[in-house]
């Protein structure tokens, strides 16, 4: 069993900053079990790496831990460190069984972070409806700094299991090279977007607006298409639903601008729904602030990084951490009584830092 004090140490350690290039590169370069063994002992300090600043930041901030309730998601950063340094890499079965480790970490983080999540919300929303509890700016913070460490895990971890089932031979479910598109068409990704919501809109409200889509349709970008599919259809569920309510769906569209330039991909995303005032924009990236009615949603992860999260109030908190992921934000703006435009950033090259606390 690896000593505490190791561990602790490791919490001390920076996280290795890389870049979505670099990630893609990993693809191309661990094409050989030495490759993919090498990547393997990089993981086994990395990982808990970031598990354990997490670790170590949340123990230093008892107090306002044991007020969100998240005591349990730290033991499990704990747990799971302790876990992968202690894995031996000395032949290919061991990659193998590091591998699968790595697998059952991952799916343990994540029901963890999932439980936690819905404490939180039951806590913050469901049983307390007149908001006399609230969730500081810190803790906000907190959550991002969570999710973020979770979004990278996740990246690297997924990864390497994709690297090790094409050399081991057997294949990998996602039937692709890496996690990293290398030349996504971004036009044909927003419409994808656009169709899904729109789908989703209808079955839900019998109506969706027209989506009118323009600018640098034939643009590529380098990006985890997962990430920026749920940025966009966030940010469209949104616009369609307050366009519906606001009774301009029929007569109007909801307009998207694509502009490419250099290294920066920016969507614009127009809707007429009415807007919203300037303080409730304000409010828009804390958590569990929802325009939607208070239910006690149903909060699933995808094999693609993310479901719809209705009703929760983390879509659009997780929307701004998977931007800066890709090196860019979100962003949005009001105007009350008409409507919003949003905005969406990403490095289109891939070689912007994925952000690490």
């Amino acid at each position: 069993m690896t000593s505490r004090p190791l561990l602790n140490k490791l919490g001390l350690c920076k996280p290795t900053p890389l870049s979505l290039k670099q990630i893609l590169q990993f693809s191309k370069d661990h094409r050989s079990k030495e490759s993919v063994t090498k990547t393997a002992k990089f993981l086994s300090r990395e990982v808990p790496v970031r598990l354990m600043r997490r670790y170590l930041d949340l123990n230093s901030k008892q107090d306002i831990v044991k007020y969100m309730r998240i005591e349990r998601l730290n033991e499990s950063f704990l747990k799971c460190s302790e876990k992968i340094v202690d894995q031996k890499l000395e032949s290919w079965h061991d990659v193998q069984n590091f591998t699968e480790t790595l697998q059952e970490v991952e799916r343990f983080i994540i029901q963890e972070h999932q439980d936690a999540l819905q404490t939180m919300h039951q806590r913050f929303v469901v049983d307390n409806p007149d908001r006399k509890l609230k969730l500081s700016h810190d803790a906000d913070a907190i959550l991002d700094n969570i999710g973020l460490t979770m979004l990278g895990l996740r990246v690297l971890i997924t990864q390497h299991d994709i690297s090790f089932h094409n050399v081991n031979g057997d294949g990998n479910e996602r039937g692709v090279d890496s996690v990293v598109t290398p030349d996504c068409n971004i036009g044909v990704l927003v419409n994808c977007a656009a169709e899904d919501t729109k789908a989703l809109s209808i079955d839900k409200n019998g109506d969706a607006p027209n989506v009118v889509i323009g600018g640098d349709l034939d643009s590529e970008v380098v990006c985890v298409e997962a990430h920026l599919h749920f940025i966009l259809r966030e940010i469209l569920k949104n616009s369609m639903g307050a366009m519906i309510n606001n009774g301009t769906a029929d007569d109007h569209a909801i307009n998207i601008r694509i502009a490419c330039k250099d290294e920066d991909l920016v969507i614009k995303v127009s809707d007429v729904g009415g807007g919203m005032s300037c303080e409730q924009r304000d409010y828009l990236f804390r958590y569990f602030y929802s325009t939607a009615p208070v239910f006690q949603p149903t909060y699933t992860y995808s094999k693609n990084f993310g479901s719809m999260f209705e009703g929760f109030g983390v879509g659009l908190p997780n929307s701004r951490i998977y931007a800066k992921y890709m090196g860019g934000d979100v962003r949005i703006e009001t105007l009350p009584g008409y409507g919003t435009e949003a905005y969406i950033h990403i490095n289109r090259t891939g070689n912007a830092v994925g952000y690490v606390e």
